[in-house]
Order: C-alpha cells, then structure tokens, then sequence
C-alpha cells in the first residue's frame, strides 16, 4: 500500500506543476493519522498546553526574523487560526488542523519541521515562516485575507 502511494506521489510529481502536485500530495496523504511513510503522525500526540502568550510570541518573532516575514501579519494570522494557543485543533475528519497556524498533518509533513511535533509552538512557527517565504501565504490561510488582519494601518 505504501509503495503504491509512493509511485502515485512521484508520478504526479513529475507530470504536473509544484502546486498541483502538493494539493495532490496532501489529498493522498490525508487518510487518518498516518503519513506518507507510515509512521504514527506527530499531530495525534498529546497536547499539554505549557507556553505562555510572551513565549509564544518569541517563538513567532524569532520565525519572522529567520524567513524575513513581517512579525505583525504572522502575530495577527497566529491570533485569528488559533488565539495564541498551541493546542488548537481546529477543523473536522480529515480536514482537521492543529497548532498555533493550524497546518494540516499533510501539510507539516512537507514543512522541513515534519519531524517535531506539530502542535509545539516554536516548531509550527518556523514553519510557518518557511511556508510563508516559499508559498503565497494567502493561498494557505484564510486569515491572511482581507477582512481577518488590517495589514494597511499600524495598532
């Protein structure tokens, strides 16, 4: 089973452009709590909430300054998927998402953070920061859109 989805990932891949293939990737990984390798995934461990909201905003500062992003829309965008929690779930069935950006576990396991886990705040930030820089984050989140953080006007 996984050497077939292997050959499916790599054949689509190779025949379609980068940001088709990731939506298929993520479609065919998507079938529970196993990733591609199958190997338990990290999002189904257990969450016990011990950040604070000051440590928690040096973890997202410190991923701005790393991947050149601009601190205030990763807080605003931190704060509108999750509150500033690093336990969030968010979501349902195979759509469900976790963390502090809520990345869906398909998504992380593309992130160069794939093998920490994905609700601990400093990780998802960095890859967040890492998404941001190599993808549009607005094709990603929707609260990087108009309506959810007023990126025109300092606060």
């Amino acid at each position: 089973m996984q050497a077939a989805r292997f050959d499916e990932i790599s054949m689509v891949a190779a025949t379609r452009s980068r940001r088709a293939a990731f939506r298929t990737i993520a479609g065919l990984t998507m079938g529970g709590t196993l990733g591609v390798l199958g190997r338990e995934h990290p999002a189904s461990a257990r969450c016990e909430e011990k950040w604070s909201e000051r440590k928690i905003k040096r973890y997202i500062r410190r991923a701005a300054k790393k991947y050149k992003q601009s601190y205030r829309k990763m807080l605003c965008v931190a704060k509108c998927e999750s509150n500033l929690t690093a336990c969030a779930v968010g979501g349902s069935g195979q759509y469900k998402t976790y963390g502090l950006f809520q990345f869906l576990p398909s998504t992380w396991d593309w992130t160069p953070y794939h093998n920490r886990t994905i609700r601990n705040p400093r990780y998802n930030a960095l890859a967040a920061g890492w998404m941001w820089k190599k993808y549009d984050p607005a094709d990603h989140w929707t609260c990087y859109g108009p309506g959810h953080c007023n990126f025109g006007k300092r606060r």
